[in-house]
């Protein structure tokens, strides 16, 4: 990556408010040609194939079956407050997970649970189990994978075009994800960051990152103004981790410097 690539941030101010992040969403699920919809609604025991495609108010995603990796997780631009975007963008390209073919064996579904405005959805597997859980939100601690095997798994997160880590000297360079689009009237800036629980980092550039993770462990994603918190690491969790498990309200919140630059940009 080169210097021309270097990105300048007019930010303009973060106009969302806390508490923007809550409540004002619902997913769509499409499962192996099915369509589930309701407000609240549970489906157990099911053989997945093809693509599990889930779709909400403010974000969606998809998950290969035969994989358990998900796939384009996406805003909406749906005009609520706190969003991020006003235009259909791609944010994470794949979270994938490194497991052998007798970890995935047959993948199937054990539960699908959808109800005020999240997600759980947990696959077994050859070896373990896969839990995604998602928030149908435009803001806050929005999605996580854990995994449960016998040995701990990699995972590796890559980004959508135009997306990319950089450092935040307001936090310590601390690692963040942005797109370099200030924020306007319409929207908040894009920032988000990786959250880790019971995991250490592998590698970072400034379009991957790649993480070991133990054994209940997971990989979440934070997004807007709670990933600006001055925030200490995530605490150690192996069981039943939270999506929204972070720090609200009660940690001061910083700025993005004016300008941020693709890790990696200007070495060669």
């Amino acid at each position: 990556m080169h210097t021309s690539n270097f990105i300048y941030l007019a930010f303009c101010g973060l106009v969302a408010a806390k508490g923007s992040d809550k409540g004002n969403g619902r997913f769509t699920t499409t499962l192996n040609g099915k369509v589930y919809s309701d407000d609240k609604y549970k489906i157990r025991d099911l053989a997945c194939t093809g693509t599990l495609t889930i779709r909400g108010i403010n974000n969606g995603f998809d998950i290969d079956c035969q994989t358990m990796n998900l796939f384009n997780y996406a805003f909406t631009g749906a005009d609520v407050a706190g969003r991020m975007v006003n235009k259909p963008t791609t944010v994470i390209a794949s979270k994938t997970m490194a497991l052998t073919s007798a970890q995935i064996g047959t993948p199937s579904i054990s539960e699908i649970e959808s109800r005020d405005g999240g997600i759980v959805i947990t696959f077994a597997s050859g070896g373990g189990k896969v839990k995604y859980q998602a928030k149908d939100n435009p803001q806050g601690g929005l999605l996580q994978v854990e995994t449960e095997y016998s040995t701990n798994v990699t995972h590796t997160i890559t980004l959508a075009q135009d997306m990319f880590y950089f450092l935040d000297p307001n936090l310590t360079n601390a690692v963040r994800i942005g797109n370099g689009v200030p924020a306007d009237s319409t929207h908040t800036v894009l920032v988000a960051k990786d959250s880790p629980q019971g995991a250490n980092r592998l590698y970072q550039d400034g379009t991957t990152s790649q993480w070991n993770v133990w054994s209940g462990g997971r990989m979440g994603a934070v997004f807007g103004e709670d990933a600006l918190e001055d925030a200490p690491p995530a605490t150690v969790c192996t069981s039943d981790c939270q999506a929204q498990n972070q720090i609200r309200g009660s940690l001061p919140v910083t700025t993005l410097p004016d300008t941020i630059v693709p890790i990696g940009a200007g070495d060669d």
